[in-house]
């Protein structure tokens, strides 16, 4: 009984899950065009993965959209995230400007 009930709980979770939460993949090229087209968006941070991915945030100009997305080495994109009223830290931005990196490491 309490394994039917558990059973249940878990499918009805995930049956709550939206749609959103599920992760598209595409070809990049085809992601980044769209993204340009639809939205106006560029790259405006990226980072490798420990994994040899790309993670990319992606923002139009004025920060009304934005969408995050992580590129395989295979060609692929996926969306992680996407949203609206992107917010550019400003007091990081002054930071990364006063500190440069020492080149005697």
């Amino acid at each position: 009984m309490k394994t039917g009930i558990l059973v249940s709980v878990i499918i009805m979770g995930c049956a709550a899950l939206p749609v959103a939460a599920q992760i598209k993949c595409f070809e990049r090229d085809k992601v980044t065009s769209h993204l340009d087209e639809a939205f106006a968006e560029a790259s405006i941070a990226a980072g490798m993965t420990e994994d040899g991915s790309l993670l990319e945030v992606f923002s139009d100009i004025h920060g009304k959209t934005w969408t995050i997305l992580i590129s395989t080495t295979s060609g692929l994109a996926c969306i992680m995230a996407s949203g609206h009223d992107w917010n550019r830290l400003k007091a990081l931005e002054k930071k990364a400007e006063q500190k440069q990196p020492s080149e005697d490491l």
